[in-house]
């Protein structure tokens, strides 16, 4: 898998091409597959949980510029209800505990998803000021 790869333009083509196929995914009707007949909404969310595609993109994989990439990532994965305290805590982590260019990145990608949350999720990311 590209995102695992030490070479960070390796990384980049894999978070790239990812986030195409969440497009894909998100841009057709929920019942009606996009682009493959096997790929739905479920089975990309089946897949970046087998994948455990969110502990790459923020863990080993870790680089601003990969973080840079996760925005619609994260929009799916919140709209999907697979964005829980926990991913949020592991974010906020390396937010606090991370060089100042993962700490811009983070703290952009919370912003980003700021805007969709719910009051839970914000109550969670407010106590954390």
């Amino acid at each position: 898998m590209c995102l695992q790869m030490p070479i960070l333009e390796k990384k980049l083509v894999g978070a790239t091409l990812l986030i195409m196929k969440v497009v894909s995914v998100n841009s057709t009707n929920k019942d009606k597959p996009a682009n493959k007949k096997w790929l739905t909404q479920e089975t990309l969310i089946e897949w970046l949980r087998e994948k455990k595609i969110f502990s790459i993109f923020f863990g080993t994989s870790l680089h601003p510029e990969v973080i840079k990439k996760s925005f619609y990532l994260l929009d799916f994965l919140y709209r999907q209800g697979e964005l829980t305290e926990r991913e949020l805590q592991k974010m906020w982590h390396i937010a606090t505990k991370k060089h100042e260019a993962f700490k811009v990145s983070i703290m952009r990608a919370l912003i980003f998803m700021a805007s969709k949350m719910a009051p839970k999720e914000l109550n969670f990311l407010f106590g954390k000021l």
